[in-house]
């Protein structure tokens, strides 16, 4: 029986997620798209308190949306960014833009509050209710379950079973951590300087000089000043700007300096906006920005909203004890730069969440191994990102780091099968292929996100005899026999070597739907083709004869594994180390 199959019976949760958030919301959004039961709750009365932060998203975070088909509901509510200038004591050093081949040229921002809303509709359309009002006061681990205990606004207190445990609540100082039943430190540092937040319309001679919508970060000798724009004019039917654009201001008030006793904050670690302007006086907000981003001219006519915090920094060691897991802001956060953490976020849930899929569902014969894997490769990442926002406060350096292999957006694929006699010819791009559910089975039918793929590309010149293993390969794989709810292959082959509208006869039967595993590439030599994209484009003049190239992709598109295919043998060492790492369970 699996942890799913016995969850139900037994009236347990799949999963107990702390902290309703953007990242708690996505992760129980992605749990329950997949079929899992979650208990999601949040300790505030309601959505909307304290979510006033700016969030920016980066293309990583734009393409994984579009990967679980709702990109749509954020885009017409974010602003566009043009990248990032950097001015170092009063000059241009440099600048970050969105370059490269990708689906999402641009960085966008988006208010918290409209993530949670789009969020929170998207969990009302899978049933998923959000407990508010109900903090997480303790919870104890046993072999096949958790039970935590929460309590709610009137008081009652409630006791919930669910098979793992997951926070998102970096609100918290790490809740499901700090309450664990074993030592789980946390490496932390703190400042003994103050940063302010400020909402703004700005005045003044340089406005125009201001890039629309580019992030701007003045460097000096005693800090720096982060200009980020919110909202765009909104302009009138007669061409007029009937609302100014909102800018955010992010700054240190004193030098930066890391300290390791404990510093005097300021109540709940930020102030209100009214004891801030008594705090600083609007003269000394204007005067330490004005120094910062010399020689630009900019006043505050208008002050939005401000707040102030202390600069701090947190990482947990570790982002997993047992059934207990840690993502986003709750393992790791930098109050520096909360604009970048649902980005880091949601490439968390986007790692654990098919892996928890899988061993809920019984689909990977060592989920030890698999669970494991999230906190080996999400620490690295958390690490690298610290490292550059820290940085980033002391000297105005920017710090890159590379997070992986996603598969790449391809051109577009035709598919080999025409439906029926009346169907018409089928293109998709790779990615718009793999986000596509493939068990012709209702029963084992599946999102794309708890499900690894393998391609298989043969694509070559039409001066060549088609790929000689495509059959050794569909037929080697078949008698793998990965159950199809776990791994599913995809067939790529060259346009001219395909003579029929119709399934291989060699393919004629099995678990997987044949209409979504064969498609043709019409040109391989495109910087797009998914030939480029498999290494292939420069063996494909190879003597005797080209080789095809066999690739892994995780359910999160990570691309993990590939391999260039020369011979029937190839063919038998690719596809062992493939079930080596894929290690999933057996079609019964």
């Amino acid at each position: 029986m699996t942890e799913e199959s016995s969850s139900a019976a037994q009236g347990i949760h799949d999963v107990f997620v702390c902290g309703a958030g953007s990242t708690g919301m996505y992760f129980a959004y992605q749990m329950s798209r997949m079929g899992h039961s979650i208990y999601l709750c949040d300790e505030r009365a309601k959505q909307g308190e304290q979510e006033h932060e700016t969030t920016l998203m980066t293309t990583r975070t734009l393409e994984i949306l579009e990967n679980q088909g709702i990109i749509h509901r954020f885009m017409d509510h974010c602003v566009p960014s043009q990248g990032i200038q950097f001015h170092l004591h009063g000059k241009d050093v440099g600048a970050i833009d969105v370059v490269g081949d990708m689906p999402f040229p641009q960085m966008r921002f988006l208010m918290q509050d409209q993530t949670n809303d789009i969020f929170g509709t998207l969990l009302d359309e899978q049933s998923c209710a959000i407990h508010w009002g109900t903090k997480l006061v303790e919870y104890e681990q046993f072999e096949d379950y958790i039970e935590a205990t929460v309590r709610h606004l009137d008081g009652r207190a409630s006791k919930i079973r669910a098979r793992y445990i997951v926070n998102a609540d970096g609100g918290q100082i790490m809740a499901v951590r700090r309450l664990a039943d074993v030592d789980w430190p946390c490496k932390r540092y703190t400042t003994t300087v103050l940063c302010v937040m400020a909402d703004v319309v700005f005045g003044g001679e340089d406005l125009q000089k201001l890039s629309k919508g580019c992030i701007h970060i003045f460097v000096d000798k005693k800090g720096l000043c982060s200009i980020i724009p919110l909202k765009n004019p909104e302009v009138s039917d007669n061409g007029t700007h009937s609302k100014e654009a909102i800018h955010r201001i992010i700054m240190n008030l004193d030098p930066y300096y890391e300290v390791k006793r404990p510093v005097r904050r300021l109540q709940g670690s930020t102030a209100s906006a009214q004891n801030v302007r008594e705090l600083i006086p609007f003269d000394v907000l204007q005067s330490i920005m004005s120094n910062r981003i010399k020689p630009l001219d900019l006043t505050v006519a208008e002050l939005v909203d401000i707040s102030v915090r202390n600069a701090n920094e947190r990482k947990a060691d570790g982002f997993r004890h047992n059934r207990a897991f840690l993502i986003g802001a709750s393992a790791y956060s930098n109050s520096l730069m909360n604009v970048q953490a649902m980005n880091t976020g949601f490439q968390d849930v986007d790692n654990l969440a098919w892996k928890l899929s899988f061993v809920l569902k019984g689909l990977c014969p060592n989920p030890e191994g698999l669970l494991k894997s999230y906190s080996f490769e999400r620490e690295a990442t958390a690490a690298t990102s610290l490292l550059a926002i820290k940085y980033l406060a002391k000297l105005g350096a920017n710090h890159k780091g590379t997070l992986g292999t996603y598969i790449l957006e391809t051109s577009l694929l035709r598919n080999r099968i025409l439906k029926s006699e009346t169907s018409t010819l089928e293109r998709k791009t790779l990615r718009q292929i793999i986000n596509h559910s493939v068990a012709t089975n209702p029963s084992t039918a599946t999102f794309t996100s708890a499900c690894y793929t393998i391609l298989w590309v043969c694509t070559r010149p039409s001066n060549y005899d088609a790929c000689p293993w495509t059959k050794q390969f569909w037929t080697k794989f078949m008698a793998a026999n990965y159950a199809p709810r776990a791994v599913r292959p995809i067939v790529i082959e060259s346009t001219w070597h395909v003579q029929t509208f119709t399934a291989p006869s060699f393919a004629t039967e099995g678990f997987y739907d044949n209409g979504e595993a064969f498609w043709m590439e019409d040109c391989w030599d495109r910087y797009d083709s998914i030939s480029t994209c498999a290494g292939l484009h420069s063996h494909m003049f190879d003597k005797p004869s080209p080789p095809a190239s066999m690739v892994l992709v995780r359910p999160d598109l990570y691309v993990t594994y590939s391999f260039l295919i020369h011979s029937s043998t190839d063919i038998d060492v690719a596809l062992y180390h493939l079930g080596e790492y894929v290690g999933v369970v057996k079609a019964e």
